[in-house]
């Protein structure tokens, strides 16, 4: 903790935050506090808000870097387990203390600021994790490799494709959101290669008519409303049509593929 100035309270303690505050480390770690007769609680802490000083530029920091760690825990979610709904993880930033002076400076009016920049450019090629021996570049690379959702993170620093896609998930799992997810990684995909995505979704286990399928219930208004990416066109049934589960699960079993080949 003594390279990290701040911590981020937030919106409700979700079960996922108590694991990682024993799993997930780097450049967005879990503290978890205990105390006597209270149930634990957890913050969230990261060094890229260190360097900042004005309140108001932490948190908003603080909202680019939450939505990133969304973003990661969608990515993995089970939509037929994990009970998401269309929010999908969803924390939100609710306070900033200063954990050196034991000092809350959360800024009076919030509402107006809006996210900013996630990473300390001073920190966007070292592999942040405090845990070992911040000099060892190759045993933190190799630490946070253990696991998925802090690899992406630390590859999210200088990879465009990775940063607007976590940050995308950390929107939530409506039906725009997820056309939206589905257009970007097409087209990171046509920076490959024209067959990149086509070998994504083979690797999903998915077929190009899942994706249609997706596409057709999306953009549908007469099939789910005002959720869909279009207002009325008068169009059709779609041969096939998917409920929101089945859209989730195929988008993000998409976006992993897209990450797992072109980032091994």
């Amino acid at each position: 903790m003594d390279c990290n100035k701040y911590l981020i309270r937030v919106s409700h303690q979700a079960n996922i935050l108590l694991n990682d505050s024993y799993r997930l480390f780097g450049d967005i770690t879990v503290v978890n506090f205990e105390e006597d007769d209270r149930p634990p609680y957890c913050m969230i802490t990261s060094p890229h808000l260190t360097s900042l000083d004005k309140p108001e530029e932490v948190w908003a920091r603080a909202l680019s870097l939450l939505s990133l760690y969304n973003g990661a825990n969608n990515l993995f979610a089970d939509p037929y387990s994990d009970y998401i709904g269309s929010l999908g993880y969803n924390l939100k930033v609710t306070g900033i203390v200063n954990w050196r002076k034991d000092l809350d400076i959360t800024p009076r009016d919030t509402f107006e600021i809006l996210p900013f920049v996630p990473f300390d450019p001073s920190l966007v090629h070292y592999p942040v994790n405090m845990v070992i021996d911040p000099e060892d570049k190759i045993g933190n690379l190799l630490a946070v490799k253990t696991n998925k959702r802090s690899y992406y993170i630390y590859l999210a620093k200088s990879n465009e494709d990775v940063k607007n896609l976590l940050l995308q998930l950390g929107l939530g799992l409506d039906w725009i959101n997820l056309y939206c997810i589905l257009d970007s990684t097409k087209y990171y995909s046509k920076s490959v290669s024209n067959e990149f995505f086509n070998n994504v979704v083979l690797d999903s286990g998915l077929t190009l008519d899942d994706v249609k399928a997706f596409t057709g219930t999306a953009n549908n208004f007469g099939l789910i409303g005002l959720s869909a990416r279009h207002g009325e066109m008068g169009w059709g049934t779609p041969n096939r049509t998917v409920d929101l589960k089945e859209a989730q699960k195929i988008i993000l079993s998409i976006v992993q593929s897209y990450l797992k080949i072109k980032y091994p």
